[in-house]
């Protein structure tokens, strides 16, 4: 079993998040909030897939792309908050929540 997700595999739900985002609020609060719930439990998933392919990383490269792969995850998730109307908080707060 593999431990984390590969650069590809984690470009593709990026992609998947996007078209989430994408999504324009028809007036149901509920949908919309049970939507960006399962978006921040993706991101969650994501961060801590990519945590994983930051310990594993072994070069200066890898570590790079690693923390490119962060910032796009964090813009998302902070995109996805202002969309919601919710308080931006930092994925890694957000995962230790959990």
């Amino acid at each position: 079993m593999r431990c984390c997700l590969s650069h590809k595999e984690l470009s593709h739900k990026y992609r998947r998040i996007a078209r989430l985002l994408s999504i324009p609020a028809n007036g149901r609060r509920r949908k919309r909030f049970s939507k960006t719930g399962k978006l921040r439990t993706e991101l969650i998933r994501l961060y801590r897939s990519q945590q994983e392919l930051n310990a594993n990383a072994q070069s200066d490269s890898e570590k790079a792309m690693v923390a490119s792969l962060l910032d796009g995850l964090e813009q998302i998730s902070r995109s996805a908050h202002e969309e919601a109307g919710f308080t931006y908080a930092p994925l890694a707060q957000l995962e230790a929540l959990q």
